[in-house]
Order: C-alpha cells, then structure tokens, then sequence
C-alpha cells in the first residue's frame, strides 16, 4: 500500500512538472514569437512617441515587458476610423486635432508606403487602437453608426466609396492592410471609457469594432470596462488620466500590463 501511494505522489508530482514546464514554454514562446510590432491610432497611442518610448502611453509598457525587436507608432491625436465626405488619401498629412485626413486610413497607406518602399520590413503585428475621438466627436461624424455590421459585410466593398461609417472604416482598413501586408497579423483595439463620451456610445463603438473583428478574424482586446478607466471616478480625482481621456503614466502602465496579458492569451491560441 505505502509503494502504491509513492508512486501515486511521484506521478502527481510529474503531472505538474509537465504543467509547470508546459506554461514555462508557453511563456517562453511569448517573447520568442514578439519580433516586430507597429501601432495605429489616437492620442493615447501617440502620445508614446514615433518610438514607443514615453511612459504615459501603453505602447511603451507594451515594449518594456515584451521587448520586440523592432516597435513603431504611426499614431496621431485627433485621429479617428471614420473618414468624412472630404477625406482624401494623404501620407504626408501631420496634424494633432480632428481633421478631414487625421484618420486610420491615412496611418494605413504610410505604413503600407514605407513597407512597400523598403523602409521597412513588414511588421509582424499591428495594433489599431481608436475609437475614442469618433466617439468625443461624434456630432462632426454624422454616419458614425449608420450602417450596421451586418449591411456593411452583406455587400461587396466599393474602394471609391468613402468610409464614413465606423463599420465601413473597420472593413476597409484591415482588409486592406490584409491584402497588401498579408504577412502581418492585425489586432482591434477599442477604446477606454471615458469623461467626454458616454459609457454607452463608447460600448456602442466597441461593440461595432469586435462585431467586424469577428467577421475578420482579427482578435479584439476591449479596454472599455470599468475597472481600467473609471470616468466616474476619473471627474471625482484623477487617478489613471491627466484630464479623464488621456493616461498619465500610471494608467498607460495599468493599460498596457492588461494589454499584454490579452495579447498572450491571443499568441497561446494561434
């Protein structure tokens, strides 16, 4: 009875080696597989520099922990996903507040120009975090929410049509960087909550950006919950944001630690 119950303990003992072991590589693999990373986005992007390297953004914790070879933004404040009747295609555009060719798409086409010129190899990853200023500015982007999921993927994707709603931009532009950059795995992004947009019209943005992750087979990472960004608590004393949108350094940090362990989740399934 007592060599039975040793060898019963040595097996469990094993079992939890192999786990042990098994979680370590997993992790290992982690680090291994983050080579090269590339941001799109808003404020809370741009504000860690072209480099990723100013602690008030979650690009720079994201590259602190991971450590990829090669990280670059092409992030501007202002910038959202849906374009206007005015917007064109403009890759040396540079402005830091809402305008007609401030958005996605513009990040989009420098990307795939650097790229394609050789500046740069193709990026392993890219992260496109917006949202929150179509969300902010919402009454200046009428056709936010006009067209649903639903409607936009039901019909053929008109490249001449412009991509006024936030469904509509969400398709267009990982579709595009998909066919051009095929080689590179994109991952959405949604915003925070926070004190100049409503909980719900945040949600509302959210909830259209996972719906085209789904239908894309692009992984979401939500960041609008509570329990990162409090706007209630945010308008009470700022504790994560220096004015209720943008992090100061504790809340990039906070931000970019719950973006990591999202985006390990998403390396462990592939």
């Amino acid at each position: 009875m007592k060599k039975v119950l040793i060898s019963l303990l040595l097996a469990f003992a094993n079992l939890c080696l192999v786990h042990a072991l098994s979680s370590f590589s997993k992790t290992s693999n982690t680090q291994e597989h983050v080579k090269s990373v590339v941001f799109l986005g808003d404020s809370n992007l741009w504000s860690g520099g072209d480099d990723c390297t100013n602690s008030r953004s979650w690009s720079y914790w994201f590259k602190n922990i991971l450590q990829p070879e090669t990280c670059r933004s092409y992030a501007r404040s202002g910038a959202t996903w849906s374009n206007t009747e005015r917007t064109k295609a403009d890759i040396n555009n540079y402005s830091e507040v809402l305008s007609d060719e401030n958005v996605i798409w513009n990040q989009v086409l420098r990307l795939i120009n650097d790229i394609e010129s050789k500046k740069f190899a193709p990026p392993q990853y890219i992260f496109i975090m917006a949202g929150t200023n179509d969300a902010w500015f919402h009454q200046q982007r009428p056709s936010l929410l006009k067209e649903s999921v639903h409607d936009v993927f039901s019909k053929p994707l008109v490249e001449t049509k412009p991509m006024l709603s936030l469904a509509a931009a969400v398709r267009y532009n990982c579709e595009l960087l998909h066919n051009r950059l095929p080689q590179s795995k994109v991952i959405l992004v949604t915003p925070m909550l926070t004190i100049r947009a409503s909980k719900d019209r945040v949600s509302n943005i959210s909830n259209v950006i996972a719906d085209c992750g789904k239908r894309l087979n692009a992984p979401v990472i939500r960041l609008d919950i509570p329990s990162l960004i409090n706007p209630l608590q945010e308008r009470k004393q700022k504790q994560n944001t220096i004015d209720g949108t943008h992090t100061n350094v504790r809340g990039a940090e906070k931000i970019g630690r719950y973006i990591v362990s999202q985006f390990k989740f998403i390396l462990i399934k592939k």
